[in-house]
C-alpha cells in the first residue's frame, strides 16, 4: 500500500449482536508499523499495528488506549461520559493479512468480561 494514501475503512464488531461500521480515513507507514486515522460516531480513532499487536486509540465521548497482542491481558482507563472504569482486555487471538491493496486484521478477545471479534478491512479508495 502506498505510504500516505485515502482509504474506505471496514471494521466489523460482534459482540452479541452484529455491528458494522464502514468509515474513510487516512493510512500511513511509519517506523514499519501502519497507521490509520478515521472517525466513528463522532469520535477520533487511530490504530497502530503489524503483524504482532495493534494499538487502538480513540478520544471523544468515549476515550481509551486498548493495546491487543494475543495471548496478553492488558488492563486499560476508559473515559466515557458517566465517568472513568478500569477494564482488563485479553487477546485471544490476532492475525494481519496483507496483500497490495487490502489489510486484513482479525481480533478475539474479552474485554470487561464479554467475549468480542473484530474484523478490520482497509482497503484502497476505489473512487480517489
Amino acid at each position: 500500500m502506498e505510504n500516505n494514501c485515502a482509504l474506505a475503512i471496514s471494521v466489523k464488531t460482534v459482540s452479541g449482536k452484529s455491528t458494522r461500521t464502514e468509515t474513510s480515513g487516512r493510512y500511513y507507514l511509519k517506523k514499519d508499523r501502519h497507521h490509520v486515522l478515521f472517525e466513528t460516531e463522532g469520535d477520533r480513532c487511530r490504530i497502530e499495528f503489524d503483524e504482532k499487536d495493534l494499538i487502538y486509540h480513540r478520544k471523544g465521548s468515549l476515550s481509551y488506549s486498548l493495546h491487543l497482542l494475543k495471548g496478553s491481558r492488558t488492563e486499560t482507563r476508559m473515559l466515557t461520559p458517566f465517568g472513568s472504569t478500569e477494564v482488563t482486555c485479553l487477546t485471544h487471538e490476532y492475525s494481519l493479512s496483507e496483500t497490495e491493496g487490502e489489510i486484513i486484521i482479525k481480533i478475539r478477545y474479552n474485554i470487561a468480561d464479554e467475549d468480542s471479534d473484530m474484523e478490520i478491512m482497509i482497503r484502497k479508495d476505489e473512487t480517489r
